[in-house]
């Protein structure tokens, strides 16, 4: 009885040393591209950023209670990076350029968080159509601010303008973001519960 048991025990070591390999080979396979990727992107020239999508602040589209904070944002210039890693920036700008890049990020980051804050305090004084031009103004903008897209959703759906959550969805389609799948998850559970109506 001990022999089979035994034969057994041996077998699942040696599969389990097989596993363990082939995990070791991936993983190293994996860090060797990332360096190699890294390595790529450290060696790229410095290029031109005039060609970046930056973002400009339409105050004649916004409603007149914006704040100095905002006035103060429109003075930096604003660019969109969510999704990209500095790698990947590296790689099309060069690392010469990685801390201007990233504080256009920033400055987008504090966009967005800006407009959020702004547009819920619209909604709070009632002032919905105030807010639905801050919040459309976000997603323009590709925000990726999941309370964004939730909000507009619901202010839709409260003016009837139901229509415009395909848009939004289309949008939302568009996120380099982690955000992605879940803000198109709550849309489309939006969307269906209004055919339920």
């Amino acid at each position: 009885m001990k022999y089979p048991f035994f034969a057994s025990f041996i077998l699942f070591i040696i599969f389990l040393k097989l596993r363990m390999n082939k995990l070791e080979k991936r993983e190293q396979k994996t860090a060797d591209a990332f360096f190699q990727r890294e390595s790529d992107a450290n060696s790229i020239r410095k290029k031109s950023l005039d060609d970046l999508n930056y973002i400009q602040i339409p105050f004649d589209k916004l409603p007149d209670s914006y704040s100095e904070e905002l006035v103060l944002l429109s003075d930096q210039k604003i660019v969109n990076f969510t999704g990209y890693t500095n790698t990947d920036l590296k790689l099309m700008y060069g690392p010469a350029n990685i801390p201007a890049l990233t504080e256009y990020d920033a400055a987008f980051t504090e966009l967005v968080c800006y407009l959020q804050k702004w547009a819920e305090e619209l909604i709070a004084s009632n002032k919905k159509e105030d807010a639905l031009s801050v919040l459309e103004f976000a997603t323009e903008i590709e925000s990726d601010l999941f309370s964004t897209y939730k909000a507009l959703a619901e202010l839709y759906l409260e003016t009837n303008q139901i229509h415009k959550i395909i848009i939004l969805k289309e949008r939302a389609s568009a996120l380099r973001s982690l955000n992605k799948n879940r803000i198109l998850k709550m849309l489309s559970q939006m969307d269906v519960s209004t055919l339920l109506i």
